[in-house]
C-alpha cells in the first residue's frame, strides 16, 4: 500500500496590508487585533507601501515595473497579495475582516484556500462559484498562486491618456 503524501503545512503567518497614505483607522487596528487575539502562536505581518516596495525588488524584480504601471491602487493591493502568499505561504485576509475564532482547523490538510462569495454573486455572473482574495491561505510555492500570478502580471494593462 502506498503511503499518502502529507500534504504541507500553511504557515501561521497572518497578513495584512495598508498602502495608504493615511495612518491605519482605529476601526482596522481593532479588527486587526481580533486575528492576533484569536492566533497568539502565529507571526502577524501588517505590510506597508515600503514593506511591499522591498519585497518586491527582493523576491520579485522583475514584476517591478509591471506593478508600479497598473492605473488602480487595488491591481497593485490585490497583485502583491499573491506574490507574499507564493513566496511567504500563510494566510492573506483584509483589513476589514474581524476574526471570531482560530481558524487552523479549518486548514488542516489544506495547502491553499480561498474565501467563496455568496452564490447570488455566482449567479450574477453566470457562474457556478466565485471565490475571492479578501481572505485566502497558501503553503509557499503553491502551484494555484503561481498560475494565478502569471496570469495577473501577463495582463495588458491598457494605458490611460489623463490629457483633455
Amino acid at each position: 500500500m502506498d503511503k499518502e503524501e502529507a500534504v504541507p503545512e500553511i504557515p501561521k503567518i497572518i497578513h495584512q496590508i495598508w498602502a495608504g497614505e493615511d495612518p491605519l483607522p482605529n476601526v482596522l487596528k481593532e479588527l486587526g487585533k481580533t486575528w492576533k487575539e484569536h492566533h497568539p502562536e502565529w507571526e502577524y505581518r501588517l505590510w506597508n507601501g515600503k514593506d511591499v516596495r522591498n519585497f518586491i525588488i527582493a523576491y520579485f524584480p522583475e514584476y517591478l515595473d509591471l506593478y508600479h504601471s497598473f492605473y488602480y491602487d487595488i491591481q497593485r493591493w490585490d497583485a502583491i497579495r499573491y506574490l507574499i502568499m507564493y513566496q511567504t505561504g500563510g494566510i492573506y485576509v483584509d483589513l476589514d475582516y474581524e476574526c471570531l475564532k482560530n481558524v487552523e482547523s479549518l486548514l488542516a490538510g489544506k495547502s491553499c484556500c480561498f474565501a467563496m462569495e455568496p452564490d447570488i454573486h455566482a449567479q450574477l455572473f453566470n457562474k457556478t462559484m466565485v471565490f475571492n482574495n479578501a481572505l485566502m491561505a497558501s503553503v509557499p510555492s503553491h502551484s494555484f498562486m503561481k498560475k494565478v500570478i502569471e496570469k495577473v502580471f501577463a495582463e495588458k494593462i491598457p494605458t490611460y491618456d489623463h490629457t483633455f
